[in-house]
């Protein structure tokens, strides 16, 4: 490891500089700041030049993409085989004309938009 004293800390770019190498007195020269702190109006200038001190927020997804990103889940899915199974077996079978065989796959496709929609 190299001594402290012996890295020129001025000479360095501020994205290379490694501060727990460095003397105090040579990282407040390299940050341009003081055991006092900083005056106002160096406060003002930073807060010009370099913003508020805060982390970037992405934005918020909106009701859409939450209802889209829920039936992509493993259990929708299963849901969604489910109806399309049992409509096929209605379709296919000797009750095919009779409306109410075709409840179970209302009540599926209800439960997943219901379910998608309460998860959004």
């Amino acid at each position: 490891m190299i001594p402290p004293s012996v890295v020129d800390v001025t000479a360095m770019p501020q994205e290379q500089l490694n501060h727990a190498m460095c003397s105090i007195d040579d990282l407040y020269a390299a940050l341009s700041t003081s055991n006092e702190g900083l005056t106002v109006a160096d406060c003002i200038h930073r807060l010009q030049e370099d913003g508020l001190n805060e982390l970037y927020k992405p934005p918020r997804p909106t009701l859409a993409q939450l209802f889209l990103a829920q039936m992509g889940t493993l259990m929708i899915i299963v849901l969604m085989f489910a109806a399309v199974a049992d409509l096929l077996v209605t379709i296919t079978g000797k009750h095919r004309n009779d409306g109410l065989h075709y409840c179970t796959f209302v009540a599926i496709v209800l439960i997943i938009e219901v379910n998608a929609g309460i998860a959004a």
